[in-house]
């Protein structure tokens, strides 16, 4: 072989060993290992110099492709023999494998007693926050894309300053009625309050002359409020009186409310008066009486 020739093959071989020391430094690899060919200044057959490249090109068959791996992770494959490119998704499928370990049974990770995630406002400048509180087993679902959480029983929520200002139509529990405490009152407390307010006796009621009542005769409250009933008779020559009876469960009233007498003599005049509740029978009975005024709140 022409010393030219020698000289180019000898530098080509050195130059893929400098490639080869830099990949796997100056020890035995399995990328390459010269056999010992070429000695210096020796002359070899083409024979010889092909599997020394062939040796060369058995450790680059080792190393993925690099077309159309970008981007992508390098694994020793399941032999041991090669590395290969993996896409993210089977990237994560090895890690997982090793991160699963660390997993109890129920697929969690042990030891995490407090949970605590934060969020960052578009701003990055207020971080809200929501902490598990709760002391049992419970599994949760995480809000949708319409911001809906499935499960927010034992999520404690916390506003990050002192007078947060909501917008929207933010809703509160419903607190019972009567409650007297500085918790935060729903709409639907306060309509609440109101509705017992109107069924006060009074509110939004007025005096009515009940023409045509008589003494002696039943009446029904079939009103949803209670009302109040007046009734003044006069007195005759004959010694008489006047009861005003109220019932829940009778259409003949037997329980006196009220009552008035008078002694024998015209010209004095008396009244009864009681408060009857809805869905209550009244009447008034009487003796040597005559029907004066009747009278009723309603």
């Amino acid at each position: 072989m022409p010393s030219y020739k020698r000289f180019l093959t000898n530098s080509v071989i050195a130059v893929l060993l400098v490639v080869f020391t830099g990949i796997a430094g100056a020890q035995t690899n399995e990328y390459y290992d010269s056999s010992g060919a070429p000695t210096a200044r020796s002359s070899l057959s083409s024979a010889t110099i092909r599997i020394e490249f062939d040796s060369i090109e058995a450790g680059f068959v080792k190393l993925p492709t690099l077309a159309a791996n970008e981007n992508k992770p390098i694994f020793v494959n399941s032999g041991g023999t090669a590395m290969e490119a993996k896409s993210v998704a089977d990237a994560n499928t090895l890690l997982g494998t090793e991160l699963t370990s660390h997993k109890d049974a129920s697929g969690g990770y042990a030891g995490l007693t407090l949970f605590k995630i934060n969020f960052k406002n578009a701003l990055n400048t207020v971080t809200s926050f929501f902490t598990n509180a709760n002391t049992t087993a419970r599994t949760y679902t995480f809000q949708d894309r319409d911001g809906i959480i499935a499960d927010n029983t034992d999520l404690t929520l916390k506003a990050d300053i002192a007078s947060p200002t909501f917008t929207g139509a933010p809703s509160v529990p419903t607190a019972a009625n009567g409650t007297d405490t500085t918790q935060i009152a729903s709409t639907e407390f306060v309509q609440n309050a109101v509705e017992v307010v109107d069924e006060g006796i009074g509110i939004g009621q007025t005096q009515t002359n009940m023409a045509g009542k008589v003494l002696g005769d039943v009446y029904q409250n079939t009103l949803e409020k209670p009302i109040q009933v007046s009734v003044t008779v006069s007195s005759s020559a004959s010694a008489g009186f006047a009861q005003l009876l109220v019932s829940p469960d009778t259409n003949i009233p037997t329980f006196a409310v009220s009552e008035v007498s008078f002694p024998a003599g015209t010209g004095r005049r008396g009244s009864v008066s009681a408060i009857v509740p809805p869905g209550h029978y009244y009447l008034v009975t009487s003796s040597n009486v005559t029907l004066y005024k009747w009278v009723e709140l309603r």
